[in-house]
């Protein structure tokens, strides 16, 4: 254990700021910095580290504690009630000798809040809560947190504690209100991390408040706020000893209000620790935070140690990003360890009482490894919604399958509910039916090898007379629900090897043992194929969708990671290679190895990516599968790409008027994989778009009859004026009156939906360059008067007073006319 001295309490006079007045003002320009991603010089905290020593005037009350203190770590206590100087950034504090004191190994630096009640220190083991949101509705480039990487440096972290009994890690794959509220309630935690994105609205609306506000995770995946107030609330008459809010300001002040922050919230309702981030946090850094933190904390150290020696980690760490490098003596942590900040009630208060017998360990699962025959990802990636969705399923049904197109994720998504269920208690038989991989002799030895050996022995006896697969499924389940007091998981991967045209298994063994264990009821079955099993209905029957923009580029980063590349893509690149390969990991993988081969080769971009398509396409075997159709599912499936975006099932009867029982014919194609299908994100409402691979090797998109092409731009038309009068929508039903040769038509509808919101937003330059050119050509003078108008006002925004002038007076004079 690591000696510890008495606390030097420091007391800010409060006429700090009236004898200091450039502290507020230096304070202010510092948080700009960290507001607009800018490196924070070596030298700017320097200079507000060394003004707020200055005022301190504690030299003497500091070189007496440090004398007292000899070896003994000095804990540095600031504590005052005023926001105004709560506010200032202590973390900063620089000694003329020793230094920046928050990072300094002989110091602590955190401050004091009102001193409540407090309960008796809670006996161990530590119970830790890794809770993290990721709304789906973020911007995917900048806001997509690595909760992944999170979640694995965590384990590691608290990897040996765990093992050894003193630890006990809860992580959640659910990142809504009511689940924080409801598991806070039933389980009792020492520590929670609160990991997402925070906002601090100083002004939020006229005359309201400063308040701090946490995002978490709505039913349907997207950004739900939820203000400090609300979320303090969930701790009251919990056991919880620390809470650490790995979120961009969530530890921010107003210096006329101290609760306004999310942390003086949370020590407001008597947390005795509370850890926030005082700006606005690099992902990067807030990753080292938590590792380094939970290091030290399971040594048995103070939470006072464990912050100052996680903001050392950050300061040792060279935060790689999208920051912008300004000034001089930039510290390659860009000045992101100043960001922690610790308030306690009482400082050296431990965690919970470290004299206790561990319990005996529960069975767990590691993120790296594979079941039986079947390989996993190393890290697996994103799928919230689905995770959330359904991990739930066991509870109310016992079987489950996921179908959706190769390269989609589905074993990945099965692998991980499983790994989930093991480490419940679960025992997880699992076989692969993808040809390589298949050897039903060996997923019998497997089961055999977790039989006790009692039940092993009346394997053996009673195997000889099983002369059909059913009775060989029969005798194998039985013995195994024994042995696992009927926690039994059935996993089957890859069925789509082993099934016919009509989706029927072709296996007489795989047949027989789904048949039992549907029979025997008690086992879970977990199935996947790329093609639907026949009788399987929701929610027996999951669809997986194609992976989200944000969870792709985590793969992609991912891929780059593994392979050592550092390869610079435009956001316009990354955006294209989702839509052309319809978000398809796979794709992802093989278009990664293409770009590795002629990585600086930027000309062959494009046929790089149509090489990639071909082989995804052959890999998802397209034209099998299209050649089980009918002539009435062809027509169909041919027509879908006149919709450039996904659409609900009105639109798809729209272009379908003429063929029998669109909506059969739309089942069968979804059965098939060839058709994505997702919620929509206004309304309960389920919407259907053509594969994006599929609808490339169809090659059909030019051809597509103009009156077919007419009917599915009205439709769009209408969704935007009755559902959805998204700027999304709006450029979706643009691109279908180009499609429909309707170029007036769009010209007008641009002029009166896009072009305006890019003006109102002040983006000029998108408009001259990508939108005003085409319109300024129409043949109705009205349209080009006004587009003339808008390029003149875009120039003058920009600053180019002649160009402006001229498009301003062709405007007129064609209004004149």
């Amino acid at each position: 254990m690591l000696p510890i001295a008495e606390p030097l309490m420091i007391y800010p006079d409060k006429q700090i700021l009236t004898l200091y007045p450039d502290l507020e003002r230096t304070a202010r320009q510092l948080s700009l910095q960290y507001a607009h991603d800018h490196v924070v010089a070596q030298e700017n905290l320097q200079l507000i580290g060394a003004a707020l020593w200055q005022a301190l005037k504690i030299d003497e009350n500091f070189a007496h504690a440090k004398q007292r203190a000899g070896q003994h770590v000095l804990p540095l206590v600031i504590s005052t009630d005023e926001p105004a100087l709560f506010s200032l950034p202590w973390e900063c504090l620089y000694h003329p000798t020793e230094g920046f004191l928050a990072k300094h190994p002989a110091y602590t630096v955190s401050r004091q809040w009102q001193s409540n009640a407090l309960t008796d220190v809670p006996r161990g083991p530590l119970q830790v809560l890794l809770f993290v949101t990721q709304p789906d509705d973020l911007p995917a480039e900048r806001a997509r947190l690595d909760m992944e990487t999170e979640q694995v440096k965590v384990l590691e972290a608290l990897g040996n504690a765990e093992n050894e009994g003193k630890v006990q890690l809860t992580i959640l794959d659910d990142g809504r209100f009511e689940t924080l509220k409801n598991i806070l309630r039933s389980q009792p935690f020492h520590l929670v991390f609160l990991s997402g994105h925070g906002e601090f609205h100083a002004e939020a609306f006229r005359d309201a408040p400063a308040e701090a506000y946490f995002l978490f995770e709505s039913e349907t995946g997207l950004s739900e706020r939820h203000s400090g107030q609300e979320i303090a609330q969930l701790f009251y008459g919990t056991a919880v000893q620390c809470v650490v809010l790995s979120a961009c300001q969530s530890g921010k002040m107003a210096s006329d209000d101290l609760n306004a922050s999310l942390t003086t919230r949370l020590a407001q309702v008597g947390v005795p620790h509370v850890i926030g981030m005082r700006e606005s946090v690099a992902d990067v850094a807030g990753i080292v935070f938590a590792a380094q933190f939970c290091e030290t904390l399971v040594q048995q150290f103070p939470v006072e140690v464990a912050i100052q020696r996680a903001r050392e980690k950050i300061s040792a760490t060279n935060i790689a990003g999208t920051l912008r490098e300004i000034g001089v003596q930039v510290n390659k942590s860009y000045g992101q360890w100043t960001l922690p900040l610790l308030i306690s009630q009482q400082p050296l208060r431990p965690l919970i009482d470290w004299q206790f017998i561990p319990p005996p360990r529960k069975m767990g699962v590691l993120l790296t490894e594979s079941l039986q025959n079947i390989k996993l990802p190393k890290l697996f990636i994103g799928r919230r919604k689905e995770l959330r969705e359904l991990g739930q399923l066991h509870r109310q049904i016992k079987q489950l399958l996921i179908t959706g197109a190769g390269g989609q994720g589905k074993t990945a998504l099965a692998g991980q509910l499983a790994k989930k269920l093991h480490a419940q208690g679960y025992l997880v038989l699992a076989y692969s039916a993808r040809p390589q991989d298949a050897d039903w002799q060996t997923f019998l030895f497997t089961a055999s090898l977790h039989l006790s050996p009692e039940l092993s022995e009346q394997l053996d006896r009673q195997s000889i007379r099983c002369k059909t697969p059913e009775h060989e499924a029969q005798l194998y389940l039985s013995l195994l629900l024994q042995q696992s007091q009927q926690k039994l998981v059935l996993f089957f991967d890859n069925l789509e090897s082993v099934q016919g045209e009509n989706g029927e298994l072709t296996d007489a063994r795989v047949q027989a043992w789904l048949n039992m264990a549907q029979r025997l009821q008690t086992p879970l079955i977990l199935l996947t194929s790329r093609w639907c099993v026949p009788n399987w209905k929701a929610p027996q029957h999951h669809v997986l969708h194609r992976p989200n923009y944000g969870d792709f580029l985590r793969y992609l980063k991912e891929l780059d990671k593994e392979r050592g590349t550092t390869l610079r893509r435009t956001l316009e690149d990354q955006r294209l290679l989702y839509r052309k390969l319809g978000g398809n990991f796979k794709g992802l993988e093989l278009y990664h190895a293409v770009e590795l081969e002629r990585a600086f080769d930027r000309a062959a971009f494009f046929a790089k990516l149509a090489t990639v398509q071909e082989e995804l396409q052959a890999f998802m075997a397209v034209e099998q599968v299209v050649n089980y159709l009918n002539a009435e599912e062809k027509i169909l499936l041919q027509r879908l790409p006149v919709y450039q975006t996904a659409v609900p099932a009105a639109g798809i009867n729209r272009i379908a008027k003429d063929l029998s029982h669109p909506m059969q014919l739309l089942k069968r194609l979804l059965a098939l994989s060839l058709v994505e299908v997702e919620q929509s994100p206004d309304s309960p409402e389920w919407e259907y778009q053509i594969t994006p691979l599929v609808a490339e090797w169809l090659h059909t998109r030019d051809t597509l009859p103009l009156e077919l092409r007419r009917t599915a731009a009205d439709y769009q038309r209408w969704i935007f004026d009755n559902l959805r009068g998204t700027l999304d929508q709006a450029i979706a039903t643009h691109e279908a009156l180009v499609y429909a040769e309707l170029q007036e038509a769009a010209n007008e509808f641009a002029l009166n939906t896009i072009v305006p919101y890019f003006n109102r937003i002040g983006r000029y330059q998108l408009l001259l360059d990508q939108w005003l050119p085409v319109i300024r050509e129409s043949a109705k003078p009205e349209i080009q008067a006004v587009a003339l108008n808008y390029s003149g006002l875009a120039h003058h925004n920009l600053g180019n007073y002649d160009t402006a002038l001229d498009y301003l007076k062709q405007s007129l004079a064609i209004q004149r006319e």
